[in-house]
């Protein structure tokens, strides 16, 4: 049997994801004194707002870029400005490249000096599939704002959406 359905690691803290009714098994695998925290999870985007979501994103790129097209970098910046779900994480310059494979967008906040060398702070971004509920609705309604701004007609999908 399965015990765990997913683990991250962020920090020095290890989150794992178990169904309701293992709780008990893992307190009883538990020899060291540790610190089990649980919280209820909201439930992920669903499949209907991710679709719905990436309709809006084509229409943006359609309005801002015409023919260029580049829908990832209009994704990318509405992530950014939702805000949602960041880490924070201070590395050396090479391991931006690194962050973006764990992280769908990764921003350099500034340059830091410390005794072993030099720094950089990033502030990354996790993707939508990162995302529950409340984080996601967030995302749609920057999404939608910021459709507004451009002039897109965002009434057809905004019940699909909330």
């Amino acid at each position: 049997m399965e015990l765990i359905k997913q683990a991250n690691v962020i920090g020095n803290t290890l989150i794992v994801e178990l169904e309701t009714y293992q709780i008990e098994r893992v307190k009883e695998l538990v020899k060291d004194e540790v610190l089990i925290k649980i919280i209820k999870a909201y439930d992920k985007r669903t499949l209907q707002q991710n679709k719905y979501i990436w309709v809006l994103i084509d229409k943006l790129d359609k309005k801002l870029n015409g023919h260029r097209r580049d829908k990832m970098k209009i994704y990318k910046n509405i992530i950014s400005m939702a805000g949602v779900k960041t880490e924070y994480i201070q590395a050396i310059p090479e391991a931006k490249e690194r962050l973006l494979k764990v992280f769908r967008h990764v921003e350099e906040i500034e340059e830091r000096k410390t005794p072993k060398g030099d720094s950089i702070l990033y502030e990354c971004y996790y993707g939508t599939s990162k995302f529950d509920k409340k984080e996601m609705a967030s995302f749609i309604d920057v999404l939608l704002d910021y459709c507004e701004e451009n002039e897109i007609d965002t009434r057809e999908y905004e019940r699909y959406l909330r």
